[in-house]
């Protein structure tokens, strides 16, 4: 998300759906939702990223190491 602007950013966390509420839609509900709570979302799921990444980074490196002691 960095680098693309708040458009970019307010279209990633509509397809997330996780502010949609009826009868509005997801652009609309993300709009009137508290900004608070929309950072703190966007805080998460870059953490959550962050994360996943460090996690298949040291797979990758067990794999690696495993790899070099069967030689």
């Amino acid at each position: 998300m960095e680098g693309l602007g708040w458009l970019n950013t307010l279209y990633d966390v509509t397809t997330d759906g996780v502010f949609t509420k009826a009868p509005d839609n997801a652009i609309d509900s993300v709009m009137k939702t508290n900004l608070y709570e929309v950072f703190t979302y966007l805080s998460w799921k870059s953490a959550k990223s962050e994360y996943e990444s460090a996690v298949r980074d040291g797979m990758d490196q067990e794999q690696r190491m495993r790899d070099s002691f069967k030689k």
